[in-house]
């Protein structure tokens, strides 16, 4: 989990994080989707989580990066359709910004997403890291999103760049 305030470097360091794995092993899905932004969360993808991020996937997967989502917010993309198209593929899922908007989902839809991502999603060489603008100190799963899962979460410091020019030139 990648946890810190809003502007804090989370969405730059999941995709340098994603950039970094995909050049040293480019055979392994490396997946980057958000609830946030452009693809952020409607209202009604609320009483669907697991479908919301299944489009997502899908939409990443797709090639259509950074071009207009809202074709894909009405499709119906299944956890099947999800397991099929990656087979055995090795897969990295990072998911920035998690909790955007997950506070206003019910009970049932946080631990059916998370069920998704423990039973059906993580199987072996499938990994997921996330972002989160939720400060904790506790590193287990079940403080991040609704889970009887007592897993632990692996909390990440960021690093600080000493100005906006050394972050954005790597100095």
């Amino acid at each position: 989990a990648l946890c810190r305030c809003s502007r804090g470097g989370k969405t730059r360091a999941l995709t340098e994080m994603g950039l970094k794995l995909k050049r040293e092993n480019p055979n392994m899905a490396v997946l980057f989707v958000s609830f946030n932004d452009w693809t952020d969360m409607l209202d009604d993808e609320k009483h669907d989580l697991v479908g919301a991020l299944c489009r997502r996937i899908a939409f990443i997967a797709s090639g259509h990066k950074h071009t207009d989502f809202r074709p894909f917010r009405k499709m119906i993309v299944t956890e099947d359709d999800i397991d099929k198209w990656l087979g055995d593929t090795p897969c990295v899922l990072l998911i920035d910004e998690l909790n955007t908007g997950m506070h206003e989902c019910s009970d049932g839809e946080m631990k059916k997403l998370a069920r998704y991502l423990k039973s059906r999603f993580l199987q072996e060489n499938r990994y997921f890291v996330f972002s989160s603008h939720i400060m904790l100190t506790t590193s287990t799963l079940q403080t991040y999103m609704d889970s009887s899962s007592n897993r632990s979460v692996e909390l990440m410091s960021l690093p600080l760049s000493p100005s906006v020019e050394a972050a954005r030139y790597g100095l």
